[in-house]
Formats: C-alpha cells, sequence, structure tokens
C-alpha cells in the first residue's frame, strides 16, 4: 500500500510485518479529504488531498492500481517524476526479532502447524524459511518497497517500537 499526502508532501511506502497498517491507519487523515472515515479493510481512495491505496480484501479487484505493499517503481511511475522526488518517503521498520514473530503468527492463521505456538515450531519455522533462502533476501528486506533502480529511496524511518 501506499499513502500520499499532496497538502503534506509525504508517501508513506508499507513494508511487509512492520506495523504498516496500524501507521496506515494513523496517517491516513493525513491523506483524505476531512470526515474520511479511516477504515482497516477498504478500496483505494484518490483525493486532491492524497491517495490511500486499497487494503485487505478489495487489493484483489482494485481498478486503480493504488494496493498493499507496493513498489517504489510502481508508485514513483504512477506519481510522475515531480512529486516522486519532491515528496519526502516514510516507511516503517521492525525489530527483526518481533517481524519474525509476527511473520510466524501470520502465516500459520491461514495454514495452522500441529504444535502452533510453541517454542519448537517457531524454531522450525525459522529453519524451514532459512532452508528456503527467506531471509536476507531482498523480500525479507523489503527491498523493491524501499530500494528503486538498486538504490535506497527512504528519507524517514519509522521504527515500530518507538510508536505510541
Amino acid at each position: 500500500m501506499a499513502l500520499v499526502s499532496h497538502q503534506h508532501g509525504f508517501i508513506y511506502l508499507k513494508t511487509f510485518k512492520t506495523g504498516g497498517t496500524s501507521t496506515e491507519m494513523a496517517l491516513q487523515g493525513l491523506c483524505t479529504p476531512p470526515g474520511t472515515k479511516v477504515k482497516h479493510y477498504g478500496p483505494a481512495i484518490l483525493s486532491d488531498v492524497g491517495i490511500v491505496g486499497a487494503r485487505g480484501k478489495f487489493t484483489q479487484t482494485e481498478t486503480t492500481g493504488w494496493h498493499s505493499h507496493m513498489s517504489a517503481k510502481k508508485v514513483a511511475w504512477k506519481l510522475g517524476p515531480l512529486k516522486w522526488l519532491r515528496y519526502h518517503k516514510i516507511a516503517s521498520v521492525r525489530n527483526p526479532f518481533d517481524k519474525a514473530v509476527s511473520w510466524y503468527w501470520f502465516a500459520t492463521q491461514k495454514t495452522p502447524r500441529p504444535d502452533q505456538g510453541s517454542v519448537e515450531d517457531f524454531r522450525a519455522f525459522l529453519r524451514e524459511q532459512e532452508a528456503a533462502g527467506y531471509f536476507r533476501s531482498a523480500e525479507d528486506i523489503d527491498w523493491r518497497v524501499t530500494h528503486l533502480m538498486g538504490r535506497p529511496v527512504i528519507d524517514h524511518y519509522l521504527r515500530l517500537e518507538h510508536l505510541q
């Protein structure tokens, strides 16, 4: 997902398992006309104030092209070079262990495991992901969201553990 605030000149690029939806919901009011209700899931909202990409099941039928976890490349292309270069780019980051725990619970809610929730199962999950080459991969570090043509684009990082 991407949030864009034309009034405040920022782009929020949503990374994986970093509290992105909560951060989006907190910032959404800066990207929509006054009185627009903030919802956990919903279709894209495009206005003169800004852009809110589709969240949840609405991403599957989205026709505007604004949706969850958009790449920096796609956001830059859709906004155009003037806004992309002028606006501040923001993303969330999270303690890697907390990110792994969040990822474990997200992955196992859709595909339950026999010992789900146990320390042993969490360790097994991490070993499986390591064997599959996930850790330190471009996906794990949100490379496509935070980089464009091999270069970092984020101006400001929000650390999840510092938000209140």
